[in-house]
């Protein structure tokens, strides 16, 4: 229970943030010395970490299934099929007023 309450806080020590985490407090403050995780330093020694910046740490970067991958790419073909298409009949209209242009008629 005493967990629980200490992670409900919406900031954390040092020790809290890494238990909650699930790492290491060498990586945790690597992560900090790198600057790739936000803190506060409120009275100059002692860092804090805010914990619904650790949720959105935790969510970043998520690994997707393979089912995703393939939702992903067949709507990313999909959508640039129809651009592709639109891109041609824009193309070839050009081209088509280009040509007329040059002959001194009109389509």
């Amino acid at each position: 229970m005493e967990t629980e309450n200490k992670h409900n806080k919406p900031f954390m020590t040092a020790e809290e943030a890494a238990e909650y985490m699930g790492i290491t407090m060498s990586y945790l403050y690597k992560l900090t010395h790198l600057k790739m995780i936000p803190y506060t330093r409120p009275f100059g020694k002692k860092i804090y970490f805010e914990r619904e910046a650790l949720d959105a740490i935790l969510r970043s970067n998520p690994v997707r299934t393979e089912e995703e991958v393939s939702e992903m790419a067949q709507s990313y073909c999909m959508g640039n099929r129809k651009i592709a298409s639109r891109d041609n009949l824009l193309h070839n209209v050009h081209n088509t007023h280009n040509v007329a242009d040059r002959k001194g008629g009109a389509l």
